[in-house]
């Protein structure tokens, strides 16, 4: 087994045939690689997940209607659509897979007027500037998925 930390050279690795497996690639390039009859691709319904977390005891994460609305506002199809091709499972607001114990069940909806309407029960009615989200670059579709989440956001004038 070799660590290969970068996406596009784990990529180039498979493409020429010198890794047998691998995982973490660019969602961008499975559309080619699913084209290309030496290469399998296979999903792992208990693999990884992509989710923001936040301080719940510092304001304005201390009020769960700041964070329900978050979830609303999330729609979770497109944003598997988009950063990862459509490659993945919808699971619910944990990062706990649907198929292990303790996994909350169903799918939140995406629903941007309950968002609006939690977000004003918390005392901001006119939307909400959150802190700067800060993101990794170890996973190549966190920038992708960063950027399209803020976009979802602002629909329920939620901007960070």
């Amino acid at each position: 087994m070799i660590a290969v930390p970068e996406p596009e050279a784990r990529l180039a690795g498979l493409r020429s045939g010198q890794l047998d497996i691998c995982g973490g690639l660019p969602p961008s390039a499975y559309a080619d690689l699913e084209s290309d009859p030496d290469i399998n691709l296979m999903q792992n319904a208990l693999g990884n997940a992509t989710g923001a977390c936040c301080t719940i005891d510092t304001p304005p994460f201390d009020d769960n209607n700041v964070r329900l609305a978050m979830k609303y506002a999330t729609n979770r199809q497109a944003m598997m659509e988009l950063v990862d091709q459509g490659w993945g499972t919808l699971q619910n607001d944990i990062f706990i897979p649907q198929g292990l114990g303790g996994a909350l069940q169903g799918v939140r909806e995406h629903d941007v007027e309950k968002a609006k309407e939690l977000l004003s029960m918390a005392g901001f009615a006119d939307g909400i500037d959150l802190p700067p989200l800060k993101l990794s670059e170890i996973d190549s579709s966190f920038i992708p998925w960063g950027t399209a989440w803020q976009q979802q956001l602002a629909e329920a004038v939620i901007r960070f």
